[in-house]
């Protein structure tokens, strides 16, 4: 065995980044360690063979019923500390790791995220509701521990690279030279559907990115393209460019990820084919020597790179996250509760696509009717939890809204 390979505790093992984090280490055991996995536990089968796979120290999942996992792991005889429920999973976050990577989907991710950061070294955060909502909570804390913060969206890793940095925390970065940041969106499956048609389709279509294998709820967020309006405030949080400086560009091939626009009128564009390998890969392998092969574009088979500007009015939350952003705090965690809650209630065919966008403003609106203070972990969990439960209840018990 190798002593000096590095320790890596993974938040989110099951979903989309969580998986191709394994299917990269996997490759490389001499160099990485996954020691801890954090998860659902609603996919015992996938867990155990994974754990077998990579030979986990310990997997925690939210679930406190880890039975049908424990089966498992003693019928493959893997030998495995595990164990269940949210205090299970914040005990197992403060151990140290070298690598900490933060992949868990929505507000679920800011405590395992907080409770890490002094037992890590590096963080490769690929959650962007955490950043979002606390950023500058979390990049303090990560310079008080002195721990890196390298981010894994396809987007922000691009600037990451184009910009030369080391670490978020640290960045130093010469704005004068630099006009605009560009991010690209794809414009998800609806850009070419009418608002009528968008709720006429099948959710099969919505959930079918066209470039991008994606989980459901960032599928859907691609498709309302609130997630590019969530992007452009993390470009404020990560880099401390302000969102009047960032623009988005929809580019359907999904080829150029971030650009930056200088004064002196160049542009340099980060292309890159459509894998979360690219950017995961940059993180893992950093100033290491070690190389990661993945295919480049073949520029030469290409019939053309199509752009287009953003349609707010097909598609308003990108404007109206940023517009939440620029209001407080407190008005950006309720879109962002309320988004959580919204995408679920029509994945579960409860209300139309169209009332995503619809509910997620009045639920605003309705929400900062009064003020509640939202500055600490504890504060803004319990203030996203009471938008969701506004959000629910007009959903399910009123249907006010749809």
């Amino acid at each position: 065995m190798n002593l000096h390979r590095k320790s890596i505790l993974l938040l989110g093992g099951t979903g989309s980044i969580g998986s191709q984090v394994c299917n990269i280490v996997a490759q490389y055991p001499d160099i990485f360690h996954v020691k801890t996995i954090i998860c659902k536990g609603d996919n015992p089968r996938y867990i155990a063979a994974l754990a077998k796979k990579l030979r986990v120290n310990k997997i925690v999942t939210n679930n406190h019923d880890t039975n049908d996992l424990r089966i498992l792991l003693s019928q493959q005889n893997t030998s495995c500390l595990v164990n269940g429920g949210n205090d299970a999973v914040i005990d197992a976050c403060q151990n140290k790791h070298d690598i900490c990577i933060s992949a868990i989907s929505g507000i679920a991710a800011l405590l395992p995220l907080i409770a890490a950061i002094p037992y890590c070294e590096t963080i490769g955060l690929a959650n962007k509701e955490s950043i979002i909502c606390l950023g500058d909570y979390i990049i303090k804390q990560a310079k008080k521990h002195d721990t890196k913060i390298i981010p894994l969206d396809s987007e922000h890793n691009a600037l990451f690279e184009l910009l030369g940095l080391d670490d978020i925390v640290k960045n130093n970065i010469d704005l004068n030279s630099i006009r605009k940041i560009i991010i690209t969106a794809s414009g998800g499956p609806l850009w070419k559907f009418s608002t009528k048609e968008m709720d006429q389709l099948p959710q099969e279509k919505v959930l079918k990115h066209p470039t991008w294998g994606m989980g459901q709820k960032i599928s859907i967020d691609s498709a309302t393209m609130i997630n590019k309006g969530f992007e452009i405030v993390e470009v404020e949080r990560l880099f401390n460019i302000k969102v009047e400086d960032v623009e988005v560009i929809v580019n359907r091939q999904s080829l150029i990820h971030a650009g930056i626009s200088y004064k002196n009128g160049s542009t340099n564009m980060y292309f890159g084919p459509t894998t979360m390998e690219i950017p995961i890969a940059n993180f893992l392998f950093k100033k290491s020597g070690h190389q990661h092969n993945i295919e480049n574009i073949d520029f030469a088979s290409l019939e053309g790179i199509e752009f287009n500007q953003p349609d707010d009015s097909r598609f308003p939350l990108l404007k109206f996250a940023v517009d939440c952003y620029k209001h407080s705090r407190q008005a950006l965690v309720a879109l962002n509760a309320a988004n959580e809650s919204t995408v679920k209630a029509y994945i579960e065919k409860k209300i139309k696509f169209t009332d995503i966008a619809k509910i997620n403003m009045i639920a605003v609106d309705e929400a900062n009717k009064k003020n509640h203070p939202v500055e600490t972990p504890a504060e803004l969990i319990h203030y996203h939890d009471i938008v969701s439960a506004l959000v629910y209840k007009h959903i399910f018990q009123h249907h006010q809204y749809c």
